[in-house]
């Protein structure tokens, strides 16, 4: 969860009423409107970092962010994200294809960040495969392991959720906090001037 919103929000409305002058009453709405304007291109930016830090085969990150907007009494925006660990066949796994027999690899490898190497999949001896998935739904295959050393149980590998990636500190947000910034700065810049255009144009 990420908020948008200004620091001495009081100050800032009065500096904004200010600038517009006979149009001074206006001021909570246009700053309501620049924090919605940055909460959604933030939204934007945040996706896009996503996709950039890690593997993820899920598509835009953005989907699965949802925003509560601030109004004129209420100037903060909420960017929030809910969702379930993938597993770890929706990022790069190598082979990405089942393969049999003489072609089976060794060993299944997989990585969740860009950046980081390529990971064998074992643990205690225990050696993750992939195997196809019957109904369900989204998924056709998917990496798994065996629970002990008889062939079954096997259970799925996940991987962070999708929430859990938007919410990174390091990968997402911490990269993301002057951009914001610098988004609003502008956005508020941006809205009163079309505050008073508007007028102009009414009159």
């Amino acid at each position: 969860m990420i908020k948008i919103e200004v620091k001495n929000s009081d100050v800032i409305v009065r500096s904004i009423a200010e600038k517009l002058g006979n149009l001074s009453k206006d001021a909570p709405v246009v700053l309501k409107l620049a924090i919605n304007e940055t909460a959604n291109k933030t939204r934007t930016l945040m996706g896009k970092e996503v996709q950039k830090a890690y593997t993820t085969k899920l598509g835009s990150a953005k989907k699965y962010m949802r925003i509560k907007k601030a109004t004129a009494k209420k100037l903060v925006a909420v960017i929030s994200s809910k969702g379930s660990p993938t597993i770890i066949s929706d990022h790069k796994i190598s082979p990405a294809k089942m393969q049999t027999g003489e072609n089976r690899p060794k060993i299944l490898k997989a990585k969740v960040l860009r950046k980081s190497r390529m990971k064998p999949l074992e643990r205690n001896e225990i050696k993750a495969f992939l195997t196809k998935f019957t109904g369900s739904g989204l998924h056709n295959y998917g990496v798994v392991e065996r629970v002990g050393k008889e062939r079954y149980p096997i259970k799925p590998l996940y991987s962070p959720a999708i929430s859990q990636m938007l919410g990174s500190e390091k990968n997402v947000l911490n990269v993301i906090r002057p951009e914001v910034g610098n988004f609003l700065q502008k956005e508020i810049l941006r809205q009163i001037d079309r505050r008073k255009r508007k007028e102009m144009y009414v009159k």
